[in-house]
């Protein structure tokens, strides 16, 4: 009983790291799809100011309608995790 604990864990463990792994790749889908909105180079081309991006971020995502900003507020949180992760 003991040996087919201890493989549950291993097996346990793996698939988080797999999760997170996944989740990795999935924010990066994410990120490059909606580069214009979350990208740090093309935030600086649109605005042409040097203020920093995270306002930036926060200006782009007022500008776009309701059921879009939902969409792409979680979108943004997925990319900030996976970033975060690495």
């Amino acid at each position: 009983m003991l040996y087919h604990t201890h493989t549950h864990t291993r097996t346990h463990a793996r698939t988080h790291a797999h999760a997170r792994t996944h989740a990795r790749m999935h924010a990066r889908t994410h990120a490059r799809t909606h580069a214009r909105t979350h990208s740090r180079t093309h935030a600086r081309t649109h605005t042409h100011t040097h203020t920093p991006t995270h306002t930036l971020k926060k200006c782009h995502l007022l500008q776009l309608n309701v059921s879009e900003t939902d969409g792409n507020e979680k979108r943004y949180l997925a990319t900030t995790r996976g970033r975060r992760s690495l």
